[in-house]
């Protein structure tokens, strides 16, 4: 690989309660981080605050030290600034040692259907005497389909520690998690993040301090 991991995957845009996927490094060591970068992978400025924002949320309650990565790879950065080189003085000069990125991998549709149902419903008001009842009425609902969206992704954690290099493996874990029919950004963000930051717990891949 031509350079560091995390750093073609914050060139390239993606189309991008547990993990569906949790991996880890076979080499690598739990360790506690000086700093880490946390970076959502779009190009919608809006997402990318959403997760990122309740990604340090969660991670700091954790003790565990990050950084918005908008902070450190603002929006707008040109070709030339995205060159592994300037990213490499910038990670330096945040004096960070860890990255987690996050990025959607896949999405899809479906249609999900949705079978008929038994509902009582109120119909008229009954008078008998000085007394006034509801009457209800059970009526059916027909079956109907509707079009269900899934989308599938991933949080990686690199770990930057010691000197840094094009060409340098950084990658030691992976989390994957599928979201089906987020009711809103804010929403999803939660849900995937605390899926995240579980997993990282789970997995004891950051020592909180």
């Amino acid at each position: 690989m031509k350079y560091l991991s995390f750093i073609v995957l914050f060139a390239l845009v993606g189309c991008s309660p547990k993990l569906t996927k949790n991996w880890t490094s076979e080499k690598y060591t739990s360790r506690s981080f000086k700093k880490i970068a946390v970076v959502a992978v779009t190009k919608d400025l809006n997402v990318r605050k959403e997760f990122e924002n309740q990604a340090i949320k969660l991670l700091k309650k954790r003790g565990i030290n990050v950084i918005e990565g908008i902070k450190v790879f603002p929006p707008g950065m040109t070709e030339a600034e995205k060159q592994p080189k300037n990213l490499i003085k910038l990670i330096k000069a945040h004096q960070i040692d860890g990255v987690i990125t996050m990025s959607l991998v896949d999405q899809s549709k479906s249609m999900r259907y949705i079978p008929k149902e038994n509902v009582t419903v109120p119909s008229e008001y009954d008078q008998y005497g000085k007394f006034t009842f509801m009457r209800y009425e059970s009526i059916q609902k027909s079956g109907y389909f509707i079009e269900s969206k899934r989308y599938l992704i991933e949080a990686v954690l690199h770990d930057l520690k010691g000197e840094l290099y094009e060409g340098k493996k950084t990658l030691v874990w992976i989390g994957q998690s599928t979201l089906v029919d987020p009711k809103s950004v804010g929403k999803a963000a939660k849900k995937f993040v605390r899926r995240m930051v579980n997993g990282i717990v789970a997995s004891k891949v950051i020592n909180s301090k």
